[in-house]
């Protein structure tokens, strides 16, 4: 039993060493390119209609996350979306492609 609690320790440690990043995030050129690259544009929510489906990405659509489609920005790509009408933002992950 001691064994097999032991592989199983292993094999969540290695999970978890699978899943963490190594790379790092240069927050003023992150900062710089972010004010050099604003798009002015209108938003639309798919809702329940497509809830589950797959996006273009692969992922399933959940309409509870934090997600978006745009025309070219690439998968992963992490967006913050302003209201124009009262200032809240909310940054919002690049999963499915727009279709117009």
């Amino acid at each position: 039993m001691k064994k097999l609690h032991s592989a199983f320790s292993a094999l969540i440690l290695i999970v978890i060493a699978g899943c963490s990043s190594t790379a790092s995030i240069d927050s003023q050129k992150t900062t710089r390119y972010s004010k050099s690259h604003e798009l002015v544009g209108q938003a639309s929510w798919y809702g329940s209609k497509y809830h589950g489906k797959r996006t273009a990405s692969g992922e399933r659509y959940n309409m509870r996350a934090y997600t978006a489609a745009h025309k070219t920005l690439p998968f992963g790509t992490i967006v913050r979306v302003t209201n124009t009408a009262n200032g809240k933002t909310v940054d919002v992950k690049i999963n499915d492609r727009a279709r117009l």
